[in-house]
């Protein structure tokens, strides 16, 4: 989407505190109105660039942590100063082994939901071994077998009862999957006709067909029927990896033994595969989710047009709903730079921008305890370590683009929206937009 603005990376590239504001009164910024807000240079995206920025910001967090470790030490000399020799010593030795078990106690979560990650990756690498034998067999399956791979699969993929899942009618009408890989093949009788009559030269050139899906679904009256070559990026939207890895290398094998595809082997959905979370009743808030994302990834401008439409700018929200499937693709962090880019361009009342990236600086904000109503955009972190959903907040209420109605402003709220082992663990990055 481009336009006579500057570069949106330029606006959101602080020189100092690594927040920006376009308020000249605002403590988060540097006190010189809107220069924080644009850096002196574009910035280098080349890798050498990246990584070179990479290196000073672990410098940066180095020396931050060997002050703060310089400052605790010498507040324990201090306190120490009229101790004896041992006294002193045990002293230490507690502190130590204080900070030792804050510190254990802190990385708990995300080392138990590493462990688990890694024990179902085992048991799943086990499983798959398993199920590719069986599809490696020429003869058809037998019915002992259609169902033993149907447990395996169901086992990797259960519905998860604690979140009260409920089959999602989009995909549970998918029962089975088939993956065909890119191929070339000579021209059949009717295409060399076609291309002759076009006046194309058939000796020498073959089709090339690309890779795609074919699903087995059903009717309303039960009755099952094939479609053939399946959206790609929907069905890497509603399936698991492992699930869709497994489906290639089996798809990938039966071509390289020349299987026609007529005769290939279904792969049975398993049935947690085609699910959607509902979510308790205690955390729903009685306002609606105007713009919703659908099949599609598009969680950052949908949530945040709904934002808008709930304080009444409809206009803002109704453009950042409109370009949302056309820049979803996009980097996570181009598509900041876009929604900031469409809300300075369109709203009036909303001209303000911070834009909170480090983990210090979003820590002096207390993001749940003291909410405000400006509209915000949050990129949440999960126990997990993935960054890969956004929502926006407007005072106690969040607006999530998965869901119909919106949700409160609480732990167990931002636990169901990062939607991995373990839940919430921060909010990586935040944009605020301010009168």
């Amino acid at each position: 989407m481009a336009n006579d603005t500057d570069t949106a990376a330029n606006k959101i590239t602080p020189d100092d505190n690594n927040t920006m504001s376009s308020d000249p009164d605002s403590d988060d910024g540097d006190g010189e109105g809107g220069k924080d807000i644009t850096a002196s240079k574009q910035a280098d995206k080349s890798f050498a660039g990246m990584f070179s920025t990479h290196l000073k910001e672990k410098a940066t967090q180095s020396a931050r942590v060997s002050k703060q470790t310089r400052l605790q030490r010498g507040r324990w000399r201090e306190i120490s100063t009229e101790m004896t020799y041992e006294e002193r010593q045990e002293y230490f030795k507690v502190k130590h082994q204080q900070v030792d078990e804050k510190a254990l106690m802190s990385t708990q979560p995300e080392r138990e939901a590493k462990m688990e990650t890694k024990r179902k990756n085992r048991e799943w690498s086990e499983n798959s071994k398993v199920i590719e034998g069986i599809f490696r067999k020429p003869a058809k399956l037998l019915q002992k077998e259609k169902k033993q791979v149907a447990q395996l699969l169901d086992e990797e993929s259960p519905p998860d009862e604690t979140t009260g899942e409920t089959p999602d009618k989009s995909v549970s009408q998918i029962s089975h999957l088939k993956y065909i890989p890119p191929l070339k093949r000579a021209f059949t009788a009717k295409e060399r006709n076609v291309r002759r009559k076009a006046g194309l030269i058939n000796k020498g050139y073959e089709m090339h067909v690309s890779a795609y899906y074919q699903g087995l679904t059903f009717d309303k009256k039960g009755k099952s029927y094939m479609v053939n070559e399946l959206n790609h990026m929907w069905v890497r939207d509603v399936f698991a990896e492992p699930f869709l890895t497994l489906v290639k290398k089996i798809g990938k094998e039966e071509t390289q033994s020349d299987v026609l595809v007529i005769h290939r082997k279904w792969i049975p959905v398993p049935v947690g595969e085609s699910s959607n979370r509902e979510v308790t009743r205690d955390l729903v808030a009685d306002v609606r989710v105007q713009y919703q994302q659908g099949d599609v990834k598009t969680c950052l401008f949908r949530s945040l047009a709904s934002a808008f439409h709930h304080l009444g700018r409809k206009h803002t929200g109704s453009v950042l709903a409109s370009m949302a499937k056309k820049l979803c693709n996009l980097p996570a962090q181009e598509q900041l730079d876009e929604a900031i880019k469409i809300v300075k361009n369109h709203d009036r009342l909303y001209k303000k921008v911070d834009y909170w990236k480090k983990e210090a600086v979003i820590a002096k904000h207390d993001l749940l305890g003291q909410p405000n109503d400006n509209p915000k955009l949050f990129v949440l972190r999960g126990i997990d370590g993935g960054v890969h959903h956004a929502i926006s907040v407007v005072g106690s209420i969040i607006f999530d683009s998965n869901l119909g109605q919106c949700l409160t402003l609480s732990k167990a709220s931002l636990d169901w929206c990062c939607n991995c082992n373990g839940g919430f663990s921060k909010v990586h990055k935040v944009v605020q937009f301010r009168k």
